[in-house]
């Protein structure tokens, strides 16, 4: 039986509500709620301390800091280690101006608990942040006065007890946050604890301290599943899918992957992959099937392969969009990878779930898009898919622009605008039909015709200026030269006003050329369908449009078939 049969609820629900056991709150009747009753518990301090580190920071990040300075000012040193690894990193730089909302709400602390916080943080923390904001200077003689200032530079300021000159950031509302973090480092810490900070501001070097911080950082997140770069990277490392298809069907029942869930649950990870489970292709659908003793498999699998996607691609890691972005990616090579390799047998599908790792999945289905990628790049990379110069894909339609543009990223998507990523084999099947079009349509023109970029570019020229180079194809192209065919020119030369065809002529001209005076001699099968799609596609859409056109016919419209 099903986890959601079981529990009689849809799979979502069942999901969500499976994610979020094991002592994480149950959030679903609202984030605000759930604060407002934990603050209004008896001890709301031992009930905010009780939250884990990653729980913590997603009801702040859920409502806005702004809006949680109550949660926040009973965090604890585990909590704030956690919220500044998050926000205040991209990859391996510090972002000092990231963590300034939340060293706003440090700083409104009283000083017993700033003090406790301080000391429990890395000693590097405000160091560094201070080092990256604000310029200080020891001062040796007062007398001397601050050092020299260009016209547009901000003026130095001295500390609360004279002992350093300080030049705060131009940004008001940085400088504003700096001298209010000075100010309270002298009024919680002491002079002697400002002195030892502020020397280190002045004598270490950035370079040093961010490098610390960051190994700290790096190792504290490896317990929540967030390797480092180099390991993250493995999953995209290509392996051989037919290899796995034979081991898939090689499978018997029995067998279970062992796998342990990292600390913490990554919620919004989680509440992506529970939107994700709903969907209707291959792998929503096993999931959907298995029971607790398969979703303890899964899941956190799942969740890993995310965690690495994200320090792959080098976003914050607390950013929702992110997240979802990642678990998206991790869940459509996994599909695809499970699709495949199974040949869509759900029973053999089931069983790989259960006894091939998903990163060997995410890893076939990835290798798969790789090795499409590799084809769309050696065909652009000729560079005679346009006549526009910085322009990649002129002679293009916009879908397969689109399309190509997406398979040739380092990490290959079904749209470059949508960043949508594959999860079916029907849409790795479309889009190598796509790759296989483009590739025939080079051929055409550049071998079976022997025309040179020179040419199409004199042809587009030839055109009315209303038509505009960047809206020609190689539809209207080979449309032009087929009706110029037929007429006994033979040229891509625009066609004079005159000459205007009918639906059904232009239809039977572009039909004439048969797939041995497109493809003469022998060709593959992938080529032959591709010749057949492009002549059946010009044909039938140069007809409709020219049948549907209201008369009498306007030459402009005529430009978007034919070069006129």
């Amino acid at each position: 039986m099903t986890v959601a049969e079981a529990q009689g609820e849809g799979l979502a629900t069942a999901l969500e509500r499976w994610m979020h056991g094991d002592g994480v709150p149950d959030l679903r009747q609202g984030v605000e709620a759930f604060i407002d009753r934990l603050l209004s518990e008896d001890d709301p301090e031992g009930k905010v301390a009780a939250l884990s580190p990653e729980v913590f920071y997603h009801l702040v990040e859920e409502v806005g800091i702004e809006n949680a300075q109550a949660l926040v000012a009973l965090a604890t040193a585990e909590h704030w280690h956690h919220a500044i690894d998050l926000v205040g990193w991209r990859r391996d730089h510090f972002l000092p101006r990231a963590l300034e909302p939340w060293l706003g709400a440090l700083i409104s602390a009283d000083n017993a608990r700033f003090s406790r916080t301080y000391y429990a943080l890395d000693a590097e923390l405000l160091l560094l942040y201070l080092k990256c904001q604000v310029e200080m200077v020891v001062i040796e003689d007062f007398d001397a006065g601050p050092p020299p200032t260009a016209e547009d530079e901000a003026p130095w300021e001295t500390s609360p007890d004279g002992a350093f000159w300080l030049r705060y950031p131009e940004e008001a509302d940085s400088a504003a946050l700096c001298r209010a973090l000075v100010a309270k480092v002298y009024d919680a810490l002491g002079v002697e604890a400002a002195w030892t900070l502020f020397n280190g501001v002045v004598w270490e070097l950035a370079s040093d301290l961010e490098e610390t911080l960051f190994r700290f950082r790096s190792a504290r997140l490896e317990d929540y599943g967030f390797v480092s770069l180099d390991e993250a990277g493995q999953i995209f490392h290509r392996i051989d899918p037919e290899a796995i298809k034979e081991e898939v069907g090689r499978l018997s029942d029995g067998y279970v992957v062992q796998v342990s869930m990292p600390e913490g649950r990554g919620l919004g990870l989680a509440d992506a992959l529970t939107g994700l489970a709903q969907s209707a292709d291959f792998l929503g659908a096993r999931i959907s099937e298995l029971d607790a003793a398969g979703w303890s498999v899964v899941v956190p699998q799942l969740m890993a392969l995310a965690r690495k996607v994200l320090v792959v691609r080098g976003h914050d890691f607390g950013d929702r969009t992110a997240q979802a972005d990642a678990m998206g990616y991790a869940w459509g090579c996994t599909a695809l990878g499970l699709e495949y390799c199974s040949q869509a047998d759900p029973v053999q599908a089931r069983r790989a779930l259960q006894a091939i790792p998903l990163r060997v999945l995410f890893q076939a289905g990835f290798s798969m898009l790789a090795r499409l990628r590799d084809k769309a790049v050696a065909i652009v990379q000729r560079g005679r898919l346009t006549i526009v110069e910085g322009q990649l894909l002129s002679l293009l339609l916009d879908d397969e622009r689109d399309l190509i543009l997406g398979l040739m990223q380092p990490r290959p998507v079904r749209s470059e605008m949508t960043q949508r990523p594959f999860s079916r084999c029907a849409d790795f099947d479309q889009a190598a039909l796509v790759v296989a079009d483009v590739a025939f349509k080079e051929v055409l023109f550049y071998g079976v015709l022997g025309v040179t970029k020179e040419d199409l570019v004199a042809a587009a020229l030839s055109a009315s200026p209303e038509q505009g180079i960047t809206r020609i194809s190689f539809e209207t192209l080979f449309a032009t030269y087929a009706w110029r065919c037929a007429q006994g020119h033979g040229s891509f030369v625009a066609l004079p006003a005159q000459e205007h065809p009918e639906a059904a002529s232009l239809r039977d001209a572009i039909e004439a050329w048969t797939l041995e005076r497109v493809l003469p001699g022998r060709t593959t099968r992938v080529m032959q369908a591709a010749a057949r799609r492009f002549i059946r596609r010009v044909g039938e859409e140069s007809y409709q449009a020219l049948l549907q056109a209201p008369r009498p016919l306007d030459p402009r419209f005529v430009t978007a078939l034919l070069l006129a």
